[in-house]
């Protein structure tokens, strides 16, 4: 696993040990930020769920002003840690041992609502909750987004919603292998 692009690109990252944490591989991070293009300038970004922190810190990498990862387990911060120490973006970023699936408990203290929110939960609860999940992003999107904003969400392909979220019929949506991303506009109607 290593950075992309940007003012570190080709830097290693550490991932928590164990198969608790699932990192997005390099060619689908790649095929993602093709996808969301240069304009990570200065964007607030969170990401939630956030391991081993690969996608946040792909974004700072890419000119993010700031980022706040999210996750509750103890190794995956440690590893966000260390990562951030080792690229020098400590001071750009916060680890939060907040729940994800509750913005507030994290939401609180930021000056500003996110540009640009990643979302890649373990897929076992996705596929044991497809119901909470969907309403999850759907909030997400309308009440923690900023104008003009983009949610990203990484699922696993062999979900089938029993009922369809109203953001996949806005969204644009790619599948590669065991992997959908959807990438949804906070002005998309939903």
């Amino acid at each position: 696993m290593r950075i992309i692009a940007g003012e570190a690109r080709g830097r290693r990252l550490q991932a928590p040990a164990g198969r608790g944490t699932r990192p997005i591989l390099d060619q689908l991070k790649e095929r993602l930020f093709n996808i969301l293009g240069p304009q990570l300038e200065a964007e607030v970004v969170w990401d939630l769920f956030a391991g081993a922190g690969s996608l946040g810190l792909e974004a700072l990498s890419r000119g993010a002003a700031s980022c706040v990862f999210v996750d509750q387990d103890k190794k995956a911060q440690r590893v966000i840690e260390q990562n951030l120490a080792t690229l020098g973006y400590e001071d750009r970023a916060r680890v939060s041992a907040s729940n994800a699936m509750v913005p507030a408990s994290f939401a609180r203290d930021e000056d500003s609502a996110p540009d640009l929110i990643f979302s890649d939960p373990p897929f076992p609860l996705v596929l044991d909750q497809p119901d909470l999940f969907a309403a999850y992003f759907e909030a997400l999107r309308r009440d923690s987004l900023a104008p003009g904003g983009r949610l990203v969400f990484r699922y696993p392909s062999e979900l089938r919603w029993p009922k369809p979220p109203a953001f996949l019929d806005v969204a644009d949506l790619r599948e590669q292998g065991v992997n959908v991303l959807v990438i949804v506009d906070k002005d998309d109607p939903a």
